[in-house]
């Protein structure tokens, strides 16, 4: 007969065997090919020694818990762990699942359960033992008396309530990182639309899309291509400000050829097209220059204003290189810390 395998929860290494064995179900040797160590190691850390660094939080995040809980056994642990079951059971063997919901859970002798069961108290000693199996129909009659799931008692599986505390858990942890991030937009953000540039919108996390990625210089050409190692932030817009079929970038404005409407440092948000309207504020490459001005008209020529006086006009002719990377759909300015 097998010895029960105890493990000892009130000792670090028998946290991480409790990972390892009842949550992931790994051998030694599983257990460090999937962390990239020896089973030495392994069988190391299952006599006392403690993981460290990337490997201590890997084996967290692999058990689903906090590093706390597997060096102090406090804080978050594994889902679906207790105490009181795992200290006393070993979830791999049928007969101790059956012994400990005999004992613990009914408080019957192995004569009351077999009463119960209708077969002989030897017969209940020997499915404790692993010298029997159970049979179907006593298997089933036993998870109804115990009041546990057929699955539970066969499998080790977790009880319906413990999945559901912890999907409660997760979504609570969940809307707290929601009410945190809405907190945070509403403290560092706003939005002012075009041409109503005096309005202010508070953003309502409901109606915010995706983040857009702010990119320190204008792409220098169309269409444009924004990648990872280019992009110095993120802003968040309302469904009026990112449509989902268009391409939409930020970019952080330069100099003060377009103050006082925009100031060096503001971030705008561009979506990306080829041509503009008059009045447009528009993204543009002239020449091999990139650069925001407003876009209007005159006979044939395109006019390029700059919203600061003492900036005259651009001219464009036939003869010049131009080319519309994006229009200014709206404005984010990040607010002053105090």
């Amino acid at each position: 007969m097998k010895k029960y395998d105890k493990i000892n929860l009130s000792k670090c290494s028998g946290r991480l065997t409790y990972i390892r064995k009842k949550v992931l179900g790994l051998t030694g040797d599983k257990f460090g090919g999937l962390l990239d160590v020896s089973q030495d190691t392994v069988s190391m850390w299952d006599r006392g020694r403690v993981p460290k660094g990337k490997l201590l939080s890997r084996i967290a995040e692999l058990g689903e818990c906090s590093i706390d809980w597997i060096l102090n056994g406090k804080g978050r642990a594994p889902s679906g762990y207790s105490n009181k079951v795992f200290e006393q059971m070993d979830l791999n063997a049928i007969g101790k699942r059956g012994a400990y919901l005999r004992d613990k859970g009914l408080k019957l002798s192995r004569r009351e359960l077999a009463n119960k069961l209708e077969v002989q108290e030897a017969q209940i000693l020997g499915y404790e033992r692993g010298e029997l199996q159970y049979p179907k129909e006593i298997l089933s009659k036993f998870s109804e008396i115990a009041g546990v799931s057929f699955d539970f008692l066969v499998f080790g599986k977790r009880e319906p309530s413990e999945e559901l505390n912890s999907k409660e858990n997760r979504i609570k942890e969940i809307e707290q990182k929601l009410e945190a991030l809405e907190k945070f937009i509403e403290n560092e953000f706003k939005i002012r639309k075009i041409p109503n540039k005096e309005e202010v919108i508070i953003l309502d996390l409901i109606k915010l899309k995706p983040k857009v990625p702010v990119v320190a210089s204008i792409p220098n050409k169309y269409p444009i291509e924004i990648r990872r190692e280019d992009i110095i932030d993120w802003i968040f817009t309302d469904s009026a400000l990112a449509k989902n079929d268009k391409e939409v970038f930020g970019v952080q404005v330069k100099g003060d050829s377009m103050s006082p409407e925009l100031l060096s440092g503001d971030y705008v948000i561009v979506e990306v097209q080829a041509e503009a309207n008059v009045g447009d504020l528009v993204v543009c490459v002239v020449n091999g220059e990139t650069m925001i001005k407003e876009f209007t008209t005159r006979e044939k020529d395109i006019i390029l204003n700059s919203m600061n006086s003492k900036y005259s006009p651009i001219v464009i002719t036939s003869e010049d290189n131009f080319q519309i990377i994006g229009v200014v759909y709206g404005i984010g300015l990040r607010k002053l810390k105090k």
